[in-house]
């Protein structure tokens, strides 16, 4: 559920389909230890988003 907040608030990604398959490979990739160079690509762009939205709300801060 926090992942899927984390792609709305992000808005990515915006394909309808490719939320729902993010989605559900989130919930696979949580319930083992091995994870696939695909799926951490995926895991990780919403991450690098979320970092640079982070970081733009914090320099309008100052």
């Amino acid at each position: 559920q926090c992942w899927r907040e984390l792609m709305r608030v992000l808005d990515t990604p915006r394909d309808n389909y490719k939320k729902k398959y993010t989605e559900i490979m989130m919930r696979r990739v949580l319930g083992r230890s091995f994870i696939y160079e695909r799926e951490l690509h995926a895991i990780l762009g919403p991450l690098r988003r979320a970092v640079e939205e982070l970081k733009r709300c914090k320099h309008a801060d100052d």
